[in-house]
């Protein structure tokens, strides 16, 4: 009996404590969106966002009209490798790093381009006779990033100035790619360092929180991924996508001055050798790279102030109705004192029977899915919503008055 008054004070507190409630969802959202794992059943919801677009016409695919895609899959060199007692064991294919010299070279003698994310990995173990002039090329050339990856020791120090983290984060239920981290333990990613050169990207400052020109900040991101289609030639079949460092770049060295003034160039390989499954199909993980760069661009990182407010006031209704529950507060409360209050302010009480049926058929998570899928549709940004249905439940099962008797 004691535990239900409780209850009944508790619940005829509803709109501060709503509002208190509402305040620390938002600050675990805000918090909870800068991990660098997917959230709770995001993958899905983007696969399902992605259907009810095409269904209402909705298209994307934009190839950005400052992008220039250059593949090295198929300029490859056979180098000697050796084990850990430096006794030769075989030979293996990478890029090649001579080739890959020439055309840094033009580009550095032209300076015209405004960035070049070069994704190729240069390791410890995997040496070459152009590695000494093409470390040192990179690491003179400006607004050129190369990927550092965690566990990987780089080939040379001269080339750490240059690089940018590139990992992303799986875990034992979601293997493919969702989320990519901006921020990666205080260091920028390749993305990010990218997107600086061309827009002057500002370094948040983290307390906890991450802030950047003036708004609060994600550190890790959800990328809408909107270049999804990168083939050798676009659906004109005339124009190119992808040109091929050998064949179309090296061996016609007249076009590429026209191709890289003011381009932003992405350099990887774009066959299965680097192929991610992500929630649009498998992938090129240069092509993942340019996606989350035009989000930076697009300022997808940053989180607006209506937003922000949009998102507290859902919350506050949530957790009132999860505090309050009027859908079934005759089962609770004096039905004199529910009379009254209904006669008071008919239409407020009706809203609160309807919006209390509706979450009652269909859940928090439902819910929050649904205000994640239209702002998806209505603005290309991602959120990452559902996992705060897991507090609200919380929340309305700790304030619930049903009796065991």
């Amino acid at each position: 009996m004691k535990a239900d008054k409780f209850l009944e004070k508790v619940q005829k507190k509803g709109w501060w404590l709503a509002s208190i409630s509402a305040f620390f969802l938002l600050l675990a959202f805000l918090i909870m969106s800068n991990l660098s794992i997917g959230g709770y059943g995001e993958y899905e919801m983007l696969k399902k966002g992605y259907v009810i677009a095409s269904w209402l016409g909705i298209k994307d695919n934009e190839h950005p009209e400052d992008a220039l895609m250059v593949s090295i899959s198929y300029d490859r060199q056979w180098i000697d490798i050796h084990d850990e007692y430096d006794f030769p064991i075989g030979q293996i294919d990478i890029t090649d790093r001579g080739k890959l010299r020439n055309f840094l070279e033009v580009l550095d003698s032209l300076g015209t381009y405004k960035g070049i994310l070069l994704d190729v990995r240069f390791e410890k173990d995997k040496k070459t006779v152009e590695d000494a002039r093409l470390f040192s090329l990179i690491a003179k050339m400006p607004r050129i990033v190369i990927p550092n990856h965690d566990g990987i020791e780089i080939a040379d120090e001269s080339l750490l100035t240059s690089t940018g983290m590139a990992d992303y984060t799986t875990t034992l239920s979601q293997t493919d790619f969702v989320k990519y981290p901006i921020i990666n333990g205080g260091r920028p990613s390749i993305a990010w360092m990218m997107e600086s050169f061309r827009d002057s990207l500002k370094f948040p400052v983290i307390f906890g929180l991450a802030f950047s020109e003036g708004h609060i900040m994600r550190t890790s991101l959800v990328p809408y991924l909107h270049i999804s289609d990168v083939n050798n030639y676009a659906q004109d079949k005339v124009t190119k996508q992808i040109y091929y460092l050998g064949a179309d770049l090296l061996e016609n060295p007249e076009i590429i001055e026209s191709l890289v003034k003011d381009r932003m160039i992405y350099i990887g390989d774009f066959t299965k050798e680097d192929i991610h499954s992500t929630y649009r199909g498998d992938m090129a993980g240069v092509v993942i790279l340019a996606n989350v760069v035009e989000n930076l661009l697009q300022q997808k990182h940053l989180y607006s102030w209506w937003f922000i407010i949009l998102l507290y006031l859902l919350l506050w209704g949530l957790s009132y109705i999860a505090i309050r529950k009027p859908f079934y507060i005759e089962r609770y409360v004096d039905l004199q004192a529910l009379d009254r209050r209904a006669a008071k302010s008919p239409w407020w009480f009706v809203f609160q029977k309807i919006a209390s049926w509706f979450i009652s058929l269909f859940g928090y998570g439902t819910i929050l899915i649904l205000f994640g899928i239209i702002l998806f549709l209505t603005t290309k940004a991602i959120y990452e919503l559902s996992i705060l249905s897991i507090p609200l439940v919380i929340l309305d099962r700790m304030t619930s008055l049903r009796k065991l008797r």
